[in-house]
């Protein structure tokens, strides 16, 4: 009989399986226990591709006894607990654990435990069959699984981390499968069994511009996936692609953030919005690798426009150009 109640539990009763041969028993007893020879069936059901136990129960009818001499798996993916050879008197039952690999396996499976025993001084073999279906589909998950940095100076490697977890079963290995390119790399932390981080370093400092980067992560066998983005400037840069003002009096104030090299301040040659150069602005340095632009704008005849801003820099002796969009809108 099989236990369904636990799945990694099994039991093969396999009392009909040990042929009933007796002199001066009960004729229909004996015509039973020789008409009936019955395949045990232990049926695990759907499980994970992972390590599987269960056991099965092997117990002797015969008045003469009986003893259990081998039990041999049809392949090396199941393991049984031996004490062998087992001697065993009518009526006496013996409980044998086993172990069933399905880590490498997928779909229906059918694996067979051959049961050599001697009774009545002659060998008799039993064969107990083991039924799975592994289920391969995803159960681990990835978190974020794209990462988009936006925009940074190749001064300065980024740092980020994603989140594998799986719930009900434990990540026993966890790793990159892919190659990565040399500015990325990444190591796995461990939190729990059940959970793991992926830390990356992004380090572009010489290899600045635009990348999209698709990184494959097993979880045992699973694959999980996560996309990084971004981009990496060389030079001075507007932190934000659109900036918007504050209204006052028919003009607009804007403070825009030029993000640069560390210890290296910038110099404004000239600023110009939609080719219109602008003369009232000023810049103060806000800390080692940014400095704030501020501008004042006349858009008194303006209600609502879209417009491109210039700025021209020094820095390092070097002249760079960054740009942005100013979104003007009045409050109301």
């Amino acid at each position: 009989m099989i236990d369904r109640t636990n799945p990694l539990i099994c039991y093969a009763m396999l009392s009909s399986l040990l042929l009933l041969v007796s002199n001066g028993c009960d004729d229909s007893n004996a015509m039973q226990g020789l008409d009936t020879e019955l395949t045990g069936v232990i049926d695990l059901g759907v499980i994970q591709p992972d390590v599987t136990s269960g056991q099965f129960v092997i117990t002797c009818h015969d008045p003469a006894g009986t003893v259990i001499s081998d039990l041999k798996p049809s392949c090396g993916c199941t393991t049984i607990e031996n004490r062998l050879p087992r001697q065993l008197d009518q009526g006496e039952s013996a409980t044998f654990n086993f172990s069933f690999d399905a880590t490498k396996m997928f779909g229906d499976i059918k694996k067979r435990i051959t049961v050599i025993e001697y009774r009545s001084k002659a060998q008799v073999q039993h064969e107990i069959q083991i039924l799975a279906k592994v289920d391969r589909s995803l159960n681990a998950t990835i978190s974020p699984d794209s990462i988009n940095l936006g925009h940074f100076g190749c001064w300065e490697p980024i740092e980020c981390k994603i989140k594998i977890q799986r719930v009900g079963r434990p990540i026993r290995k966890c790793g990159l499968l892919n190659v990565l390119p040399d500015w990325l790399s990444a190591q796995v932390r461990d939190l729990s069994e059940f959970q793991k981080y992926v830390d990356f370093i992004i380090d572009r400092s010489h290899t600045p511009g635009k990348f999209r980067e698709q990184v494959v992560i097993g979880a045992d066998d699973e694959k999980l996936t996560c996309l990084i983005e971004g981009y990496a400037h060389e030079g001075p840069f507007i932190t934000s692609s659109v900036i918007a003002g504050k209204f006052s009096q028919g003009t607009w104030d804007f403070v825009i953030p030029v993000k640069h090299a560390p210890d290296e301040l910038i110099e404004i040659q000239s600023i110009k919005i939609d080719e219109v150069s602008l003369s009232n602005w000023k810049m103060n340095s806000k800390g080692k690798t940014q400095s704030d632009v501020y501008l004042n704008y006349d858009g008194t005849n303006l209600n609502q426009k879209l417009l491109n801003l210039t700025i021209n820099v020094i820095q390092g002796g070097v002249q760079a150009e960054v740009s942005s969009k100013l979104i003007l809108q009045k409050p109301g």
